[in-house]
């Protein structure tokens, strides 16, 4: 079900669908219900079933990408992580409970995704790496080497929050690990 069919089956009546947003709206749920419902939610809009887990959805939306596509697949077409969705929900939680009541009630935020920082509060995006660590160590941008910093704000390393790597050290990196093997 593509996102277009999953709205329409809202506006239609799907029962399952408002399940999931009747549990997202409500008081008296505990931040698992939340995350569930939202993760199912979220789940059928990118295309799979409420039961589906994100995690492997993201991944057979990618093999998929690749099976199919000729261009090389963007990450911000993919479901997001498990966890990156978790906080997402939680942090749409506090704002719906917050707007349906009117504020009447309080509800510590900090249990909800977000974090405190110089009195400010600041979302949690996820508590997991974007990426494994060796996948990390091989993404590179087409940025010039200029004292490890990026050569303009366009790096797509800035733009996925990594430090800069441009691709003359990952082509170094690359050649020292095949010396080792």
């Amino acid at each position: 079900m593509e996102r277009r069919a999953c709205c329409e089956n809202l506006v239609t009546g799907k029962t399952f669908l408002k399940s999931f947003f009747n549990v997202i709206q409500s008081l008296a749920a505990s931040t698992e219900e939340v995350a569930h419902a939202g993760c199912s939610l979220i789940s059928t809009l990118y295309g799979g079933h409420a039961s589906d887990h994100l995690n492997h959805l993201r991944y057979t939306t990618y093999m998929h990408m690749c099976a199919t596509g000729s261009l090389i697949p963007c990450p911000e077409r993919l479901p997001p992580t498990h966890n990156a969705a978790r906080y997402h929900v939680l942090r749409t939680h506090v704002q719906v409970v917050q707007w349906k009541l009117l504020s009447t009630t309080e509800i510590n935020p900090l249990h909800w995704g977000w974090k405190l920082r110089e009195n400010k509060f600041i979302p949690v995006p996820t508590d997991t790496p974007m990426a494994p660590s060796d996948v990390l160590k091989v993404i590179c941008c087409k940025c010039k080497i200029r004292s490890n910093t990026c050569a303009t704000a366009a790096c797509s390393c800035r733009k996925f929050g990594m430090s800069c790597i441009a691709s003359r050290d990952v082509t170094e990196l690359i050649k020292i690990r095949i010396r080792r093997m």
